[in-house]
């Protein structure tokens, strides 16, 4: 359904004026209840419009257009003597009675509450319909409307739109955008704010490529922190080459010096056997 919350206020103003202006500021601001009167009967349905005159009707003509957004009522009262009514006669005594003021709905609440659907209507003046399992939250307003009680209306009008009380609405042309996993991941943005794209052929969370060395992993903390790690599959590798080139030296110099040795023997019993 449709509620004007900006005629609403409106009309809460206006009935408030109603009731405490008098003399030339009343009629200073009787043409400007004409206009807001004007504009709410335009946009009301057939039946708002037949139950505001309804209710205008009953009233002096001579009280319009202000008895249109009056929200208190006077019943019974009268004065005394003679058989005039509104008093109470005893035995010839008449009584008179004081009059009864109560509160009312303004007339004008039923072109307000009536207004007719618009395609152009304000998202936030919508409101689910009384008595819908969505309308349910909205009970205390249209009970707050029904009594008129202008206090409890009042929490309830938003600058975005109608809201329960402590609950802000979400604007209905708002959009939310979606996450951008670039900017979550902390990866430095290009100039047109995209984050750059891994190199090709290059496994996220791996060190960058660098000739055969591309599927090495990453160092980690560790190893980085201290500078050296002995587990490292080319340290390990390192090593066992240095062993292995260092017991090769070991051994060719042994050969060497056992050649040496039976050359000289060689040769000493060579001499001997030609002396």
């Amino acid at each position: 359904m449709l509620l004007d919350r900006h005629r609403i206020s409106r009309l809460i103003a206006l009935s408030a004026m109603e009731s405490s202006s008098k003399g030339p500021e009343r009629q200073l601001h009787e043409d400007e209840v004409k206009l807001f009167l004007k504009a709410a009967y335009d946009d009301a349905t057939d039946s708002a419009r037949a139950a505001f005159m309804e209710q205008v009707e009953a009233s002096p003509a001579s009280e319009w257009p202000w008895s249109a957004v009056r929200a208190m009522a006077s019943r019974g009262g009268g004065g005394g003597g003679g058989g005039g009514g509104g008093g109470v006669g005893f035995g010839g005594l008449v009584l008179a009675l004081p009059k009864l003021t109560f509160r009312a709905t303004p007339a004008a609440l039923h072109l307000l509450r009536g207004q007719a659907e618009s395609a152009d209507a304000d998202p936030g003046d919508r409101l689910p319909e009384r008595g819908s399992a969505a309308g349910a939250p909205w009970e205390p307003l249209h009970l707050a409307l029904d009594n008129w009680n202008t206090q409890a209306i009042a929490p309830w009008i938003g600058p975005q739109g109608w809201s329960q009380p402590g609950i802000p609405p979400i604007p209905a042309n708002m959009d939310i955008d979606p996450v951008d996993d670039a900017a979550m991941s902390g990866a430095p943005a290009d100039s047109n704010g995209e984050a750059p794209a891994e190199p090709k052929g290059q496994v996220p969370g791996r060190a960058p490529t660098n000739g055969d060395q591309g599927d090495l992993p990453a160092p980690s903390p560790e190893a980085a922190s201290v500078g050296f790690n002995w587990r490292h599959p080319v340290v390990v590798a390192a090593g066992t080459a240095l062993v292995v080139g260092v017991g090769a030296v070991v051994l060719v110099r042994s050969s060497q010096e056992r050649n040496r040795r039976m050359i000289s023997e060689r040769l000493t019993a060579r001499e001997g056997e030609t002396t």
